[in-house]
């Protein structure tokens, strides 16, 4: 919550630890403290989800408009941050962050350390120092996965919708599993490479609704051009998610395949 504050440039801001009444009574914004609005030992308040919010949850809620966003942050860092803080466990399958922050408990002194508020508030500012930047982190990967998504679901799609085609990737896999129809997705990466990858049945999950023919797997090169009958074949994984082809083509000739499974 602390860290929020970085988005909000109207206070000029200098932070506190207190339960001092008199001097949360002088504070623009209070959090965790104080039984307020950002409070969140009162009352539980809940996300649909199931997710009871804590104090940086409620926080986020006030600053946005995009509720996609918001959203988005949530999914990746503030349900599994929430869930912490609330003693939960970590649920929904959520991109789990907590080995980021497992090391954030590092910061605060051991029993037989100085736990005076000095030596307290000065564990707190490093810890929030080390915080920062993998928020910041979060936020350019939200917004970038607010623009994939619409690259996504504006890709061409054939084979009746069942095939996602995109000339170079972006992270795709939530507009699939979001179509129960969407079996695969063919894309060029980063080396320019054709790759065909099949749809989990579930955001992160490695279940998959289709795999790749099991005969194929684990082969590369000679040996999967072989299985495959596919002159440009490269490699299929051992796990028949992802395989590899020299064009376009080829990835389509595959899909052709997965779409009469």
């Amino acid at each position: 919550a602390v860290i929020l504050r970085t988005e909000l440039p109207q206070y000029h801001w200098q932070w506190i630890r207190t339960r001092n009444e008199d001097l949360l009574k002088k504070c623009n914004i209070v959090f965790d403290v104080g039984g307020g609005t950002y409070d969140h030992h009162g009352a539980p308040v809940y996300y649909p989800n199931g997710v009871m919010m804590a104090a940086c949850g409620k926080l986020l809620n006030d600053m946005y408009d995009d509720w996609a966003l918001k959203e988005e942050l949530r999914k990746g860092l503030f349900y599994t941050v929430e869930q912490q803080d609330n003693g939960a466990p970590i649920t929904n399958g959520y991109r789990l962050i907590s080995n980021k922050l497992a090391c954030v408990a590092s910061f605060v002194p051991m029993w037989n350390e100085d736990q005076s508020p000095q030596a307290m508030d000065a564990a707190f500012a490093e810890t929030v120092d080390f915080v920062m930047p993998i928020f910041a982190r979060e936020l350019i990967r939200a917004n970038s996965m607010l623009q994939a998504r619409d690259i996504a679901r504006n890709c061409n799609r054939i084979f009746d919708g069942k095939v996602m085609v995109m000339e170079d990737y972006v992270p795709w896999t939530d507009v699939a599993i979001a179509d129960p129809d969407v079996r695969c997705c063919i894309y060029r990466d980063a080396s320019k490479k054709w790759r065909i990858q099949m749809v989990p049945k579930e955001y992160g999950s490695k279940e998959l609704r289709y795999a790749l023919p099991e005969r194929w797997r684990g082969t590369r090169l000679d040996q999967c051009k072989l299985a495959t009958g596919i002159d440009d074949a490269l490699f299929v994984h051992p796990t028949g998610f992802l395989a590899g082809f020299g064009s376009r083509e080829s990835c389509i000739k595959v899909a052709k395949i997965v779409c009469s499974m």
